[in-house]
């Protein structure tokens, strides 16, 4: 109890905050990723009975999500206001809808995953943050496409219902992965300080 509070004494409420959000956070994470990886819970509910939305509808709320996504990614990775991470999040999600072809519009949305962060850091390092994000991104989403699909049988795997169920954990792991590099100023990969990456004194100071 004694370390605890000699932990706490130099922190700030906000830091305090930012912290118990965390943890809070990693452990609804967890727990959903659990649930669905075992195909618990809400995962073994009879969702015949649910009534799904338009298409029209559907495609919006994923496009929702994934301006979600792509607010915390920036906020990551450019160090710049929320407004301006949400801005770009919300126009990105709008050019990928009006373009027709799939395979063009990831190849689209990678580009701009590296091109945009380098806009705002100007420098080299940005790519390698970009390229390690990406990959944890990437590796994320292959437990998530073995854990859709588990012990429930495949059309109940690709339901729009499951599908936005089954992506709760998912979001929540990029806001967790923001609020870790918010509270410890940056990922260590290196011994030296100066070769933390994601390293928010670069531009979040003037925030």
């Amino acid at each position: 109890m004694k370390r605890i509070k000699e932990y706490f004494s130099d922190k700030t409420g906000e830091q305090i905050f930012s912290l118990f959000l965390l943890i809070f956070i990693v452990v609804v994470m967890l727990f959903c990723a659990i649930v669905r990886l075992c195909g618990g819970l809400w995962f073994t509910a009879d969702l015949d009975s649910v009534h799904e939305p338009s298409q029209f509808w559907q495609d919006r709320i994923m496009n929702i999500l994934f301006a979600f996504e792509l607010t915390f990614v920036y906020k990551i990775l450019c160090r710049a206001k929320w407004i301006i991470c949400i801005l770009i999040a919300v126009l990105q999600t709008i050019l990928i809808i009006f373009i027709p072809s799939e395979l063009a519009a990831n190849i689209i949305n990678l580009a701009l995953y590296f091109i945009i962060p380098i806009c705002f850091n100007r420098n080299w390092f940005s790519l390698l943050e970009s390229a390690i994000l990406y990959a944890l991104q990437l590796l994320y989403s292959v437990l998530f496409l073995v854990g859709r699909i588990g012990i429930l049988d495949t059309d109940s795997a690709y339901n729009f219902i499951v599908s936005v169920l089954g992506t709760i954990d998912y979001k929540l792991f990029i806001v967790a992965l923001y609020l870790l590099i918010k509270y410890f100023g940056g990922i260590k990969l290196w011994k030296k300080k100066k070769r933390l990456i994601f390293q928010t004194d670069l531009r979040t100071k003037k925030e």
